[in-house]
């Protein structure tokens, strides 16, 4: 079964903010919406029970063809040969089936259901769970408001081309999990509390390694449509300019948008190239803390230390009875420098693979 690879809690969002920073965003925005919408006008009666409260999960990147094509292969993943790519995008967006049966997304011109059941969406079948529709050349709102009402949201109209990806994911109701073959188990408004909670105590440590996601935000829509700002985080090169020196890193291992890099241009190059001519970069970042309900900001500043390693390290990655587990020797250590412009100390030390790991280091 697809939930038992991923446990439920903040994993699911860490699984959706990795996916997000592969595709290069440098945004992110996390939305409770606790507002139930009309039921009259749907693409079909059965998806009544999947306009009630839903998590959203917004990035400022879009989607690229092959992306909509990895996202259909439930259980499946394609970043095999993008070495830069932490996760298996299938398989991290498959997480989120804890939360719903009904996930959906708008990107570009596009939005996409997927119904795994195929019950709910018109004309879905086992071979085609789902359903995309290209919203700029139909006029879906005023053919079925209610059903896309839900998606007016964080700079998304349904009318122009988004420049960004919106997820929506409406929660499992108690009936719907009766029904259920995915979890027979509802998620409740408590629930997504407890989610955001776990997550906002862990989400600003997220900030140190990931290589493109700067800012990540977590808003509340009430009953009555008013969006709140629960939380902010915010991570800032200083100086500024010290940012690019990093980006010297992520550009080696995944190449740039115009000229991504492949898992064999990417080997090729580290096994010819010698250590001293391998990318490194010492800077320091400020991650910002905000929580505008209890009036708050704390300012941690932070030592990072990152490299492609050579010696060993690039020996084990480059031999040829390792080359099958596409290892990549990119190392990154994190100090923790001051608190409020005052002394600070951690706890214990903690291990990430570009997020956050369950386990302690001891350091």
């Amino acid at each position: 079964h697809i939930l038992e690879l991923y446990p439920d809690g903040p994993q699911i969002l860490n699984e959706l903010i990795q996916n997000a920073d592969d595709a290069r965003a440098s945004e992110v925005c996390i939305l409770v919406n606790r507002q139930s919408y009309p039921t009259s006008s749907l693409l079909s009666p059965n998806l009544a029970c999947w306009q009630g409260p839903a998590i959203y999960f917004y990035n400022n990147s879009v989607f690229r063809p092959q992306d909509f094509i990895n996202l259909t292969k439930i259980g499946q993943g394609s970043k095999i040969d993008c070495l830069g790519k932490t996760g298996k995008f299938g398989l991290g967006f498959n997480a989120v089936y804890h939360f719903t049966d009904l996930p959906s997304f708008v990107s570009g011109e596009y939005l996409v259901y997927f119904d795994p059941h195929t019950k709910y969406l018109p004309g879905a079948t086992v071979q085609h769970p789902g359903l995309r529709i290209k919203f700029t050349r139909n006029n879906i709102l005023s053919q079925f408001p209610d059903q896309f009402k839900p998606y007016l949201m964080l700079g998304c109209d349904l009318q122009s081309e988004f420049a960004g990806t919106l997820f929506r994911f409406p929660l499992r109701r108690s009936d719907s999990a009766q029904h259920s073959e995915i979890k027979k188990v509802p998620y409740t408004a408590e629930d997504v509390d407890g989610l955001v909670d776990s997550f906002r105590r862990l989400g600003p440590d997220a900030l140190l390694f990931l290589k493109h996601i700067r800012q990540i935000k977590i808003f509340e829509m009430d009953e009555t449509g008013e969006t709140h700002l629960l939380y902010k985080m915010q991570a800032r090169a200083d100086p500024v300019d010290h940012a690019a020196r990093f980006m010297t890193i992520p550009t080696f291992v995944e190449g740039t948008p115009d000229a991504p890099v492949s898992k064999q241009q990417f080997l090729a190059t580290l096994q010819k190239l010698s250590t001293d001519r391998l990318p490194t970069c010492d800077m320091l970042v400020e991650i910002s803390k905000t929580d505008p309900r209890a009036g708050s900001t704390c300012t941690e500043r932070w030592a990072i230390s990152s490299a492609i390693g050579g010696g060993r390290a690039r020996d084990m990655a480059v031999h040829p009875s390792t080359l099958h587990l596409r290892l990549v020797p990119w190392v990154g250590l994190a100090v923790l420098l001051s608190r409020d412009g005052g002394p600070a100390t951690l706890a214990g030390g903690r291990s990430f693979c570009f997020l956050p790991l369950p386990s302690e280091t001891g350091l």
